[in-house]
């Protein structure tokens, strides 16, 4: 296929199919409350875009859970239009639009104005051409006071990577064969150089490891982080320079306990960033002091700053919600380049106790004996550490009445028939959340099979033979029967003990009997 239209973009393979819940207004919503901000409302209509949309997941998810919002997403590969557009339709969405243009094409259609405008990834893999055709799209098309997200590849984190990205490229050049295959003979090459002690190798460290984590990655994400011919890992500085082009001021981090100057810091060094005061040094040196290789980054075209009094309001009506079930919850988590998180503490431990009910104001949750004591600083920020493990979610602002769930069980009814076939996305919309809930493809199956009345452990096994899909365990391949019904039973009683509960408080009904409402979500 010609490059005339790729623009050194790799198009040979689809890039894989996923949901990134950094897109949610109300993720992008509380980073800007944090941080003092007026955000666009999500409570009543507003407009939304995603450049660069991939398969469409994302803003799918979010249209499902969004019913109030008007969405539109584009992407020039049509391979991955065709998929989004296969999907909306699958899902019954109706206030979805997915274009099929280049960057400068777009400029040329009749589009609204946006309060939200997303980019995941997309500015690390185009070219300066196109990077500035987006600026130009987002002085057109963003309303003022509205919010851009962009996330990309950052240095200092991609220092050691940066190289190894270069010489997958230009190696990759030299070689025949599809993408995957030149991503294996790059890492074959990788391997040798490794092996035969090559000096950047022997004196980085790091970079042999970097490859070593490489081989747990999926190869399309691989195929289109390293051979691409227009990559580039920033520094901050320059993005926020080319943001500033486009008449954007830098709000804060998706990543939103990254608001804070002295998260994951030593007190020195956070004691240092304090004393910066100018924001965009201040950003850069975090950089360097967290070796950020990705940044999750929140822009807006014109800001107003909320009065003390308002700030404090909202912060304590912000509702939050656990994203698995509370036996799901491990005593302690390991975060990579950040330790281990005990959550067996006085603190965490009634935190998710009462999230376990249900979702919860930073109010009600400071009704709490235990955590009422902390005050509604340290309550927040013990939130945001679970937010920063997937623990936790803030969701939608609530409002008198019931949340309209009618869109988003037409698409999770979408996503459970895919499942049948393990096919994606292997994620619900939650009305509650405003967002999406990763699940396992097996829990879609098993309500399928609630639904229609039938054994679920059968329907597992005659949909894995249907399918020819391998059932692992621990990576190890389960092909017994007795022991897969065995194994498949332990899942199912495991489903049924503690997911309808979780799934009806987040708006998701499972038809199984619970202690919850499965239906009616009320928000008030």
């Amino acid at each position: 296929m010609s490059a005339s239209w790729t623009d050194g973009y790799i198009t040979e393979v689809e890039y894989t199919a996923s949901f990134f819940r950094e897109l949610s207004p109300t993720v992008l919503g509380l980073a800007a409350t944090i941080q003092g901000i007026e955000s666009p409302p999500v409570d009543r209509p507003f407009t939304y875009l995603e450049l660069g949309c991939g398969h469409g997941v994302s803003t799918s998810v979010l249209a499902a859970a969004n019913p109030n919002g008007r969405f539109y997403a584009n992407d020039f590969n049509p391979t991955h239009v065709l998929n989004a557009r296969t999907l909306a339709a699958e899902g019954g969405l109706r206030n979805v639009t997915f274009l099929e243009e280049s960057f400068a094409e777009l400029s040329l259609i009749d589009l609204p104005e946006f309060d939200y405008i997303g980019l995941h990834g997309v500015l690390s893999w185009i070219n300066a051409d196109n990077r500035a055709l987006i600026a130009d799209l987002i002085r057109r098309f963003l309303k003022p006071g509205g919010f851009v997200y962009a996330s990309y590849n950052t240095q200092p984190g991609w220092a050691t990577g940066a190289p190894i990205q270069r010489l997958f490229e230009l190696y990759s050049a030299s070689l025949s064969g599809t993408v995957i295959e030149r991503i294996d003979q790059c890492m074959a090459l990788a391997d040798r150089l490794i092996a035969g002690k090559a000096r950047y190798f022997a004196m980085n460290p790091a970079a042999a490891a970097w490859v070593e984590n490489m081989r747990k990655q999926d190869r399309r994400y691989l195929a289109h982080e390293y051979l691409c011919g227009t990559w580039t890992a920033f520094y901050t500085p320059d993005l926020h320079a080319l943001m500033d082009a486009a008449k954007l001021s830098h709000v804060g981090s998706a990543n939103i306990i990254e608001n804070y100057d002295d998260a994951g810091l030593n007190p020195d060094v956070s004691a240092l960033l304090k004393s910066v005061t100018d924001r965009g040094h201040r950003e850069f040196l975090g950089d360097n002091a967290l070796n950020r290789r990705f940044r999750r980054d929140i822009f807006a075209r014109g800001t107003i700053r909320l009065p003390q009094a308002v700030q404090n309001r909202r912060l304590l009506e912000v509702p939050f919600a656990l994203m698995r079930p509370r036996a799901a919850c491990e005593a302690e988590v390991t975060v990579p380049g950040a330790g281990s998180i005990k959550l067996d503490t006085p603190v965490f431990t009634p935190m998710l106790d009462r999230l376990a009910e249900g979702p919860k104001t930073v109010s009600e949750l400071g009704q709490v004996p235990e955590l009422g004591r902390l005050g509604v600083t340290m309550l927040l920020r013990a939130l945001l550490t679970l937010t920063s493990i997937a623990y936790v979610q803030v969701c939608r602002p609530r409002v008198a009445g019931a949340i309209d769930i009618a869109a988003s069980e037409r698409f999770n009814e979408a996503v459970i028939r895919r499942a049948l076939s393990f096919q994606g996305p292997s994620c619900f919309a939650s009305p509650v959340l405003g967002s999406g809930l990763i699940i396992d493809p097996l829990d879609a199956i098993f309500i399928h099979a609630v639904r229609q009345r039938t054994d679920p452990v059968a329907l597992v096994v005659q949909r894995l033979a249907a399918t020819r899909q391998t059932y692992r365990k621990d990576g190890a391949a389960i092909t017994d029967e007795a022991q897969l019904r065995a194994e498949i039973g332990t899942g199912w009683s495991q489903f049924a003990a503690r997911m309808p509960a979780f799934l009806a408080g987040l708006g998701i009904a499972t038809d199984l009997e619970t202690s919850a409402p499965p239906r009616a979500v009320s928000t008030a």
